[in-house]
């Protein structure tokens, strides 16, 4: 469903006006060296990434497209070589395996940039601390403390206080 979403808040302005709680699909991006290094198709199977490039293709350094990639086989898993099919097994638990930091990634992205009335974090019951939204619109959200600042929050200068040791 986080793949479902990114690709909507992705869309053009006409799709994403539908979106009540619209999300920083940028966000999704950072910290994805700690999830995967600097590319995910060397964790997936070659088998499995060869079928996924039949149809489309990948941004491997990209969380999203990794997801997407993931959403994609989950949705045509029924088309995949019978061989690949029983060498992966079931794609979520396959997804565990290979990529065992993006299920954690995921969640955080979603406490820390979800809105708390947001449909995701309804459906999954997060524990998404209501006091950082001041409006339905979302506009004020950036103020969790691993939320990325928001450009007008960040001072011109920088005062540092010295430390003794």
């Amino acid at each position: 469903e986080l793949s479902d979403r990114l690709e909507l808040c992705s869309a053009s302005d006409e799709d994403r006006a539908k979106d009540l709680y619209p999300l920083e699909v940028l966000q999704i991006e950072k910290g994805a060296s700690n999830v995967f290094g600097t590319t995910w198709d060397g964790m997936i199977d070659a088998g499995l990434i060869e079928t996924s490039l039949n149809r489309r293709t990948y941004d491997f350094s990209s969380v999203r497209d990794c997801l997407r990639m993931i959403r994609n086989k989950h949705h045509h898993f029924d088309e995949l070589p019978a061989d690949l099919k029983s060498r992966i097994g079931s794609i979520d638990q396959y997804v565990f395996k290979a990529l065992p930091r993006l299920l954690m990634h995921c969640y955080h992205f979603c406490i820390d940039n979800l809105h708390f009335r947001d449909s995701l974090a309804s459906a999954y019951d997060l524990p998404i601390d209501s006091s950082r939204h001041q409006d339905l619109q979302g506009t004020n959200r950036a103020t969790h403390p691993n939320s990325a600042p928001a450009l007008e929050a960040i001072p011109d200068v920088v005062e540092t206080e010295e430390v003794g040791v």
